[in-house]
């Protein structure tokens, strides 16, 4: 690790360095540079930072203290910037940049003492020709573009040096001399992006679903898949967070696991990939974050394509009438280049729907002065989930806004198998509620009185 950070905190140093200065103690001629800036999407804004500038006489490199600060944890004592820093390969530049961005701007250094960043040198937002020029004074500098959070971009940084030499003024980006215009491109790539479903149990394949039936108690198997463009050498994510918003669900702790496939079967989860943080469920809701570890999900290109599984509960409360019931999560991530700045993407949804009968129970007699049977209350009924009736279904009898239902019993519950029709305005009605999609058997158990 010491040497990988020794090698990216060495060419923006050396590109600064590879030209020798001689200039005349009083400048006759203006050296301030005008730099375009192509390819920024419009409100995206570029943010100059000049990490080494020249004293007054252009004759001595002035450093951006935290800059000094991290080549000096690597540079031996008694060896000169110049000699140190000869000869670097400087194909390491976009690791540098990348690197330099990260812990400078995140504000601290693994291991090592706490880095500042330097206050921006300018700032400026991109219009609808997509450029953005700024006149910059000689010296060294990183360029970083915030983006909008409708524009969701990663843009790669940027290297300028604004190099005075002899009093001739020259312009290098990224190493290479602008002889003509001084126009720069940012590259760019665009931000993750998330989806979510839910297994429909009752297919083999497609079994992955936007939505799926289930009944309460049941334990659903969801996943969201976590997929990122190739990051290398323009940024890594340095927050990484699922969060998951369960409406009549609650999280099965200990469920979640990382795979590289859609369907899991004898796949491995990859090892020490996410923590979880599960909230309370309350009030028929419950927040879970799931936070990924970037370094253990990207490929060797910085990509990431990943599927986050997990189990949850169908609870009491995706019985109730009109009732969502609805995983909802966004990804809420950093990059080392905007280290302080979170961005959230879209939201993805996977709901689970629930089944409900009802039935009346009426004599063979008709109303007296009226239309239709005589309603008989008290009959008992038993829903069984095997044709030949030896599996009752325990229910729990709720009340829930002015409607009385049966629902199927959650673990821990004591439920009850004679189901009473003594709902509805006659009073014989039996009406059952948060069913899977599924064939049930219903017996008459309990007769009413006299019959």
């Amino acid at each position: 690790m010491k040497q990988t950070m020794k090698k990216c905190l060495t060419l923006l140093l050396a590109l600064a360095l590879l030209f020798t200065m001689a200039v005349p103690a009083a400048a006759a001629t203006p050296y301030d540079k005008t730099i375009t800036f192509i390819d920024v999407a419009q409100g995206d804004t570029v943010k100059a930072y000049q990490v080494m500038k020249y004293d007054a006489n252009y004759n001595a490199y002035i450093f951006d203290t935290g800059f000094e600060k991290a080549i000096g944890q690597y540079k031996p004592a008694n060896t000169t910037f110049d000699k140190y820093f000869a000869g670097i390969d400087e194909e390491i530049l976009k690791d540098l940049m990348v690197y330099y961005s990260a812990h400078t701007a995140g504000g601290s250094l693994a291991g090592h003492d706490a880095l500042t960043f330097p206050t921006a040198y300018a700032e400026k937002t991109a219009g609808t020709d997509g450029t953005v020029s700024m006149t910059l004074e000689p010296g060294y500098y990183l360029f970083l573009v915030a983006t909008k959070a409708e524009n969701d971009k990663i843009y790669q940084p940027v290297t300028a040096f604004v190099q005075v030499k002899n009093e001739k003024v020259s312009v290098y980006a990224a190493g290479t001399e602008i002889t003509g215009t001084p126009n720069v491109a940012f590259k760019s790539t665009t931000g993750p992006v998330i989806e979510m479903k839910v297994k429909d149990d009752r297919l083999t394949a497609p079994a992955w679903k936007d939505t799926a039936a289930g009944k309460v108690g049941e334990e659903m198997d969801f996943y969201i898949q976590v997929t990122t463009p190739e990051y290398k050498g323009k940024a890594t994510l340095t927050t990484l967070d699922l969060e998951d918003t369960l409406a009549g669900l609650e999280y099965v702790a200990g469920s979640v696991g990382v795979y590289k496939t859609q369907d899991i079967g004898t796949a491995s989860a990859v090892a020490d990939a996410v923590t979880v943080d599960a909230g309370a469920y309350t009030a028929g809701s419950q927040k879970v974050t799931f936070k990924l570890k970037y370094d253990k999900v990207c490929d060797a290109t910085g990509a990431v394509s990943v599927y986050v599984h997990y189990k949850a509960v169908v609870k009491a409360e995706a019985a109730v009438k009109d009732a969502v019931t609805s995983g909802s999560a966004v990804l809420k991530y950093a990059t080392s280049v905007e280290p302080t700045v979170t961005k959230t993407t879209a939201a993805t949804t996977a709901t689970v729907h629930t089944y409900a009968f009802s039935l009346a129970k009426t004599s063979d007699e008709d109303i007296e002065g009226g239309t239709g049977k005589k309603p008989l209350t008290n009959a008992g009924f038993t829903l069984y989930s095997d044709n030949a009736m030896n599996t009752p279904v325990s229910m729990i009898k709720e009340t829930v806004g002015g409607e009385t239902y049966y629902r199927p019993a959650l673990t821990g519950e004591t439920g009850e198998t004679v189901l009473l029709a003594d709902m509805g305005t006659g009073q014989n009605t039996l009406l059952v509620r948060g069913l899977d999609a599924a064939t049930y058997y219903l017996k008459e158990t309990k007769v009413p009185a006299g019959y």
